[in-house]
Order: C-alpha cells, then sequence, then structure tokens
C-alpha cells in the first residue's frame, strides 16, 4: 500500500494537476433539485497552488492536526453568485489526497489576479452545494459531525458579514 501511495504521488507532482471525482456530481434534474457535490481538480504546483500556500500557511504552522507532508490543493470552481465568476471551493489535502480521521479543511474563496478573499473556513467537513440560495448566493451544506454523515449543517450567505454563517434553520427547512 506504501508504494501505491508513493507511486501516485509522484504520479499528481509529475502532473501538476489532476482531476479526482470524491463523488459523483449530482444534476439539477427538471423539478428535481438536489445538492451538487464537489468534484476537485487537485493541484501539486503552479501558480495557483503557490498562492494557495501562501493563504494557507498560518494555519499549518497554528496547528499540528493539520498537514504534516506536501500539501495538495483540491480545487471546485463554482459560480455561487450567479455572476458568471466563479469562486473557489478548496479542499486542504496531503500528498495521498488524505485528512485527517475527522474529515478535511475546506475554504470557500473569491480569487483574483489581486487578492484571495475568504468568504467561507470550514473544519474537519465535506461540503456540498445547496439548491437554495440566500440574498443570491448559493447555499452550503457543511457535513461537520464525524458522528453523522447523513445530516448537514446548512451555511447560508451573510451580505451584513459578507462570509458564509451557519444558519439556524436545517436544511430540511427549505
Amino acid at each position: 500500500m506504501k508504494f501505491l501511495s508513493s507511486f501516485l504521488t509522484v504520479i499528481l507532482i509529475g502532473l501538476g494537476a489532476m482531476t479526482f471525482t470524491a463523488s459523483a456530481a449530482l444534476a439539477h434534474d427538471e423539478g428535481n433539485e438536489r445538492p451538487v457535490r464537489l468534484d476537485y481538480q487537485y493541484y501539486a504546483e503552479g501558480e495557483l497552488y503557490e498562492r494557495l500556500v501562501q493563504e494557507f500557511t498560518p494555519e499549518w504552522e497554528a496547528t499540528d492536526e493539520m498537514l504534516r507532508t506536501l500539501p495538495i490543493f483540491g480545487v471546485h470552481r463554482v459560480d455561487l453568485n450567479n455572476d458568471g465568476v466563479p469562486e473557489l471551493i478548496v479542499r486542504l489535502a496531503d500528498q495521498y489526497t488524505t485528512c485527517n480521521d475527522m474529515g478535511c479543511h475546506h475554504a470557500v474563496l473569491a480569487i483574483t489576479d489581486e487578492a484571495i478573499r475568504r468568504l467561507g473556513y470550514f473544519e474537519f467537513c465535506e461540503i456540498e452545494v445547496a439548491p437554495t440560495e440566500t440574498d443570491g448566493v448559493k447555499d452550503l451544506l457543511v457535513f461537520d459531525s464525524p458522528l453523522n454523515d447523513f445530516s448537514p449543517s446548512l451555511y447560508i450567505w451573510d451580505a451584513n458579514e459578507q462570509m458564509y454563517k451557519k444558519s439556524d434553520r436545517g436544511h430540511e427547512d427549505e
């Protein structure tokens, strides 16, 4: 198994970026909107990779629960606010595209040539994009309990804070 992991790491680094589907994307069927699971393209080098390393270095230095090896970023591009410019949902993983036993850290970012702006940060979780919106921005379903992977917390856009915040209402209330 160790050989296979090392072999995959070499392939990943050699390619610089690859696509890995954590789970199949769910489509919006007519009249049957469902959450969209994320397809990640993993980066181990390049300009975007370097910008993400710079952005997340403080988290890695502040906790020893995070990555102890070469960081890999899974990036899912999705237009959350329907402005035609995709935001990034970034999954922080290690060279084996794994996280710890409690899940992965994720960030929602708006990125331009000049700056990276965090729109949300979620520790030890999995994320799906909800079919619902708040203030014109897609809601997020955050599976933030390692003991409960079937009932996510609903995170909605807070226009005043310009950030995703945990909602008091459950996603079933939509």
